[in-house]
């Protein structure tokens, strides 16, 4: 498990911040609370253990990677957007994922019903 170590202030609970590198020490932006670092802060991390093959919990692997097998897939009525337009499909199943900020409109994977030919539109 991955823990993170955060400093708070003790006299109003601010976060603390890390001053510049040359001056070692915790620093509250709010009061004047200074403490000054004793030992060194270093984490290493071994990430070759790490990779693994996509479970069913990750909905943009799961659509990215088959639309159709995407839980709460719909079918709509598009024309195959195949590069070289040698499908005459007008069906796909598609599924839509907030892959950005809410602000921005969601991304949609689709599935040609017709050839399985996959694309996305942002």
């Amino acid at each position: 498990t991955q823990q993170w170590l955060m400093y708070f202030c003790p006299f109003c609970g601010t976060l603390l911040q890390l001053g510049r590198a040359e001056l070692f020490q915790f620093f509250c932006s709010t009061c004047t609370y200074v403490v000054p670092v004793t030992s060194a802060l270093t984490r290493s991390y071994d990430f070759s253990h790490e990779n693994k093959k996509p479970d069913g919990d990750d909905a943009f692997l799961a659509a990215s990677s088959s639309v159709a097998g995407a839980e709460g897939s719909q079918v709509t009525s598009i024309r195959c957007g195949s590069d070289g337009g040698e499908c005459d499909g007008e069906k796909a199943q598609f599924i839509q994922i907030q892959m950005r900020s809410a602000d921005e409109p969601p991304t949609t994977f689709f599935k040609c019903t017709t050839c399985g030919y996959q694309w996305r539109s942002d």
